[in-house]
């Protein structure tokens, strides 16, 4: 037991006395068990414990780690439904800027007296809710609500796209954590995008009755919202009623409404903001909500050429309209200089910042993550258009999530942008890999042509590939061998400079040596080079056990073909179809060798 802990809580709402010390096992008020489910501890509530509330949200601990519960101690079927949508929800989302759901972290319990409370373990996100910070330090400047308002926009991007409305943003439930990024918790009011909760992407809500529930944050909440017709630009209604609070200090329901335009009066309270980044906010927090961004990217966009709009706004001011020819020149210079700054130093620095978050969510490697990235790429590509390696990793990304016209784009707008050696070779390559995956051979192999004429590791390994195609495709075994041994010169060649990449390469050349070899009736040559490949593999690879296995077989080497079969069915295939089909063949002989 960790000895700093003095106190906990218990569980039970319903108890009149619910600290107690740490050490005892049993609510000493009520008896209800203090370990719950033989792990948790209930350290203090991270807000006021409130009867009036339907939920209660407490610090725990966990094998000496801290998380936090969320417990539903009113359990009508409406506040049931919406505890297990923020569960779903969580399980669904994967972003570090957002709680994730431990496993198995949705539970109810059962007290003796028949009460049933449900209780969400998550994870704890360090830092405090921006309304604490405002009540600390007071008003943000504008400089600080720009860069929170793009934090802001790409995590409501994500949740969208993950097919999520939160509905309920407001400053409590933004963290600002230790490193200055914004988080969004309390997921409490989420719901699933569908076809007939008034969801539209042009912005509008659809006129016929929602089944989406009526959630309402006083100050913060779209008006649609409030007559269950939530859609994605009421999460940006709520944005922009935050905004105007973390600017002015002031609680968005306090301002007056322009009778008029139906808008909220709150600019002269907020010191020092631009009128296009105000004109901004106004928008997201427009009355109608088809006045509103259509989606994250329209404003990350508008925010992106902010300080562009402001050049040509002043260029263009009564103050600065050409009254001679000389103030046309003037005007005009300064409106060309404004732009070359902008697309030579600014865009560039926009671009590669979208870019760094992008390469730091293709590192994680998972599919929410893999969207994240997609996500950052795209708005990099958009802001720089110029940068190959954005496309490339655009590619990359596209390839894995199965977009192969999405693939092939950016690697073709790679290719136009950057023709050294180098990148021709990556990125033929890389496209021969996407072709033969669709299985359109002819063009993969033209694409691995024009690579293998580099001499770098790609090059190298095109001309593998190529050899593979031709083995397995083809039939044409004397052509592979000729160029798999030229492989092999060249790998010896590269040794140096890439040893772990040129090791896999000569690894995978033996085997196709070998297989080749297998095609042609040549046993003994076949499994020399498929020793060779074996005692190169490192992984747990079954091509080269499967083509073993087959040589071996052909020798009537039966028992020691055994062997090799097993291990070709128990290891890894890979991508490579034709080595599932030599796990089929291997569990075809092993079932009809089963008693050897």
């Amino acid at each position: 037991m960790n000895d700093s802990i003095h106190a906990v809580y218990c569980i039970n709402p319903d108890c009149n006395r619910r600290q107690n010390p740490a050490h005892l096992e049993f609510c000493q008020a009520c008896e209800t068990p203090l370990l719950i489910r033989k792990k948790y501890r209930l350290l203090h509530p991270l807000r006021a414990l409130d009867s009036e509330r339907s939920t209660e949200i407490f610090e725990v601990e966990v094998k000496g780690k801290r998380k936090v519960m969320k417990i539903l101690k009113k359990s009508s079927p409406k506040l049931i439904e919406l505890f297990q949508r923020e569960a779903l929800a969580l399980e669904s989302l994967d972003h570090p800027d957002i709680p994730a759901i431990e496993l198995n972290g949705e539970f109810k319990i059962t007290f003796k007296t028949g009460k049933v409370i449900y209780c969400l373990i998550m994870s704890k996100i360090e830092g405090e809710n921006l309304e604490q910070y405002l009540e600390r330090r007071g008003k943000i400047p504008y400089q600080t609500a720009r860069r929170w308002t793009v934090d802001l926009l790409n995590l409501l991007d994500y949740i969208h796209k993950c097919g999520f409305l939160h509905r309920d943003l407001k400053p409590s439930n933004l963290m600002i954590q230790p490193d200055g990024r914004l988080a969004i918790v309390d997921f409490g009011s989420v719901k699933k995008i569908t076809a007939n909760n008034g969801f539209s992407f042009r912005g509008a809500p659809k006129s016929q009755p929602s089944s989406v529930t009526s959630i309402v944050s006083r100050g913060y909440t779209a008006p649609e919202q409030i007559y269950s017709k939530a859609t994605l630009q009421s999460d940006f209604f709520a944005l922009g009623r935050t905004l105007v609070y973390l600017l002015s200090g002031t609680p968005p329901n306090e301002f007056p409404i322009d009778p008029k335009t139906g808008k909220l009066i709150w600019r002269k309270r907020a010191s020092r903001v631009p009128k296009l980044f105000a004109e901004l906010i106004d928008d997201l927090m427009a009355p109608s909500p088809k006045d509103r961004p259509k989606d994250s990217e329209t404003a990350l966009k508008y925010l992106d050429n902010l300080w562009w709009r402001g050049i040509e706004r002043f260029a263009n001011s009564s103050r600065f309209k050409p009254i001679a020819t000389a103030s046309v020149f003037l005007t005009t210079g300064l409106a060309i200089a404004s732009l070359i700054i902008y697309r030579t130093v600014f865009a560039p620095m926009q671009a590669k910042a979208y870019a760094d978050r992008g390469q730091t969510a293709l590192a994680q490697d998972t599919d929410n993550q893999l969207a994240v990235a997609r996500h950052n790429f795209e708005r990099a590509v958009q802001i720089d258009p110029n940068q190959s390696t954005f496309y490339n990793n655009l590619a990359l990304i596209c390839t894995i999530q199965k977009d192969f016209e999405c693939a092939k784009k950016n690697y073709q707008k790679s290719l136009m942008l950057d023709k050294t050696p180098e990148q021709l070779s990556i990125t033929y390559y890389k496209l021969g890999q996407l072709y033969e995956e669709r299985q359109e051979f002819e063009v993969a192999l033209n694409a691995y042509e024009i690579s293998m004429k580099f001499p770098n590791v790609y090059g190298i390994q095109s001309k593998n590939s190529y050899a593979h195609l031709k083995i397995w495709q083809y039939g044409e075994a004397e052509v592979a061998i000729k160029l798999l041994k030229e492989v092999l010169v060249a790998a010896k060649g590269l040794e140096e400079e890439s040893a772990g990449d040129t090791e896999k390469v000569v690894a995978t050349t033996y085997q196709n040596i070998g297989w080749a070899y297998l095609q042609q009736g040549r046993y003994a040559e076949a499994k020399a080079a498929l020793q060779e490949a074996l005692s190169l593999e490192k992984s747990d690879s079954a091509a080269p056990y499967c083509l073993m296995a087959k040589v071996l077989q052909a020798e009537g080497e039966d028992r020691e073909a055994l062997k090799y079969w097993k291990t070709c069915r128990q290891n890894d295939a890979g991508k490579a179809p034709e080595v599932k089909t030599w796990q089929g063949d291997a569990n075809q002989y092993l079932n009809f060798n089963k008693d050897s």
